[in-house]
């Protein structure tokens, strides 16, 4: 199971999850009719959250663009080395975060600062 972890810092063990974070662009077809290229797409600014104890990277995944917020949680895999109460909490913590991610960026959107 140690291996597991391997690529987690410091940081990660403490905080009780890793976090990956990434921007694309997303096709605006409500604009896609529009003469100007610009309005053709959007930016999106995702954090995808991995709780300790769950394989896979994007067990909780937060998308934030222009066009409002998307959540998405995976079911993942659970590795076994934590008990129940544990997990939770590095779950919970997770979840405030990607929380916390939604409302920053949203709130930079609004203000035109992303």
């Amino acid at each position: 199971m140690r291996d597991y972890y391997k690529d987690w810092s410091e940081l990660d063990h403490e905080l009780g999850y890793k976090v990956t974070y990434s921007e694309y662009e997303n096709t605006d077809y409500d604009n896609i009719k529009s003469d100007n290229p610009n309005d053709w797409g959007y930016q999106v600014y995702k954090a995808s959250y991995q709780p300790k104890v769950y394989w896979g990277g994007s067990i909780i995944s937060v998308a934030v663009s222009k066009k409002g917020v998307d959540f998405s949680r995976s079911s993942g895999g659970d590795i076994g080395d934590l008990d129940g109460l544990e997990q939770m909490t590095h779950f919970t913590r997770a979840m405030k975060e990607a929380s916390r991610f939604a409302i920053h960026t949203k709130k930079q959107i609004e203000r035109g600062n992303k």
